[in-house]
């Protein structure tokens, strides 16, 4: 086995073994932080105009329901298809959540 076969196997061991009580609750507050974060900027990206443009081709694909799309007016697609729609919107606008700092002097770097 080559050093990258052992490095991916202690990682996805570390992962199959981790409990959700393992979880520290800083970074639980964190995780909660961007998936809403996440869920918001694709909710404000689905209203523009590429979201809608990809929008009406996933819809005109008329695919099997596997996984939902998020924002303006929400369907049912295939997984593949609802990844790439819900990854579009929320890009849309260019919003990244890389920057956690809530100091007063953050604002400068807008």
């Amino acid at each position: 086995m080559n050093h990258s076969n052992t490095a991916t196997r202690a990682v996805v061991d570390f992962i199959a073994s981790t409990t959700f009580n393992d979880i520290p609750s800083d970074a639980l507050t964190i995780g909660r932080r961007c998936i809403a974060d996440g869920v918001a900027v694709m909710l404000a990206g689905s209203t523009t105009h590429a979201s809608e443009i990809l929008r009406a081709q996933v819809r005109e694909d008329g695919s099997r329901a596997e996984a939902a799309t998020v924002g303006r007016d929400s369907f049912q697609t295939r997984a593949a298809s609802a990844a790439l729609l819900n990854a579009t919107s929320g890009h849309a606008h260019d919003y990244d959540d890389t920057q956690l700092s809530t100091a007063a002097d953050r604002i400068f770097g807008l």
